[in-house]
């Protein structure tokens, strides 16, 4: 298996269309939870996913993966703010 950089690589996803930020938060966050729009290309590099949404809350889940541990093998607390800070 060959290695290509990131930067070498064809960029992946998408951003919504202008349309979509006239629905109010909850409907976006369906639209998005439903997978009906094209994945936003932090959730390519980080495997962010949006999986649901209720009227108070949206459910991401994240991959933990090495490439955000720190030297030791620990999970910093600001990994947390990847997936409290997710732009759906």
């Amino acid at each position: 298996m060959t290695f290509t950089p990131i930067t070498d690589e064809p960029a992946r996803g998408d951003f919504p269309p202008v349309g979509l930020l006239g629905l109010a938060g909850p409907e976006r966050a369906q639209v998005f939870a439903d997978r009906l729009l094209p994945r936003p290309p932090i959730s390519h590099l980080f495997g962010l996913m949006p999986e649901s949404r209720t009227e108070t809350e949206a459910v991401f889940t994240m991959p933990a993966s090495p490439w955000l541990q720190t030297s030791f093998g620990v999970y910093l607390a600001s990994t947390a703010v990847l997936v409290a800070d997710a732009p759906f």
